[in-house]
């Protein structure tokens, strides 16, 4: 029977070795949009989707002009706190800040972000997810600056305005 050289055994075992170790290695990388912390239902769990953290950058002091008079949601509990039971006549320099973008014609003065316990009533899931054809003007930009509400995040969103929105 012949033998492998070393070198040769070597190479043949990377060949399906080194596959396998990056498959492994990357199999975690797609459960970070997953909502993978916190118990389903809370805010916790709503916090650890990417998508939701990123939304400071844009609705913070720190973020673009115009939106910097609006809801502040650069931390967990500013995300909650600014728009449970808040609607647009609490930010009432953000809507002269925002004439031109689509989230003024989604809103009124009425729609509240955040309505605990009614999903049915926030108007954040309309603006962000286009379940209103009045608010796909706001789901539309919201996804040119790559926001993406995934299934899994519509339905953690959406169990936890129903839980009542808690901090």
């Amino acid at each position: 029977m012949h033998k492998l050289p070393r070198s040769r055994r070597y190479f043949s075992l990377l060949t399906w070795l080194l596959p396998l170790i990056l498959l492994v290695l990357l199999a975690g990388c797609g459960d970070e949009e997953k909502g993978s912390t916190g118990d389903p239902g809370t805010l916790d769990r709503v916090w650890s989707y990417s998508a939701i953290q990123g939304c400071g950058t844009c609705h913070s002091p720190q973020g673009s002009n115009s939106l910097s008079e609006g809801p502040d949601l650069s931390t967990k509990s500013l995300f909650q706190s600014e728009l449970v039971n808040k609607n647009l006549s609490n930010y009432s320099g953000w809507v002269d800040g925002i004439s031109d973008r689509p989230t003024k014609e989604c809103a009124t003065g009425a729609d509240y972000y955040i309505v605990p316990s009614a999903p049915n009533h926030s108007y954040l899931l309309d603006a962000l997810i286009a379940s209103s054809s009045r608010c796909s003007g706001t789901a539309a930009y919201h996804s040119t600056q790559n926001v993406n509400i995934s299934a899994d995040l519509k339905e953690d969103l959406t169990s936890w305005i129903e839980n009542g929105a808690k901090p």
